[in-house]
């Protein structure tokens, strides 16, 4: 979780996204593409028991 500090210092540059905004995890299926729902749960099971996350095509190896 973000403070609200932290919150407040992202930048995002505006050229590059169509959008964004902060939602639950339950919800990556509906707003992510298969191939970076696939590595952005990777990425949070590693960072939740730090370690690494080692993906083949998206998907953990």
């Amino acid at each position: 979780m973000l403070t609200p500090g932290e919150s407040a210092a992202i930048r995002l540059p505006a050229e590059e996204l169509a959008g964004w905004r902060f939602a639950p995890l339950d919800w990556l299926a509906e707003l992510l593409p298969e191939v970076l729902t696939g590595r952005l749960a990777a990425c949070l099971h590693a960072l939740k028991h730090a370690t690494v996350a080692s993906l083949h095509k998206a998907h953990p190896s």
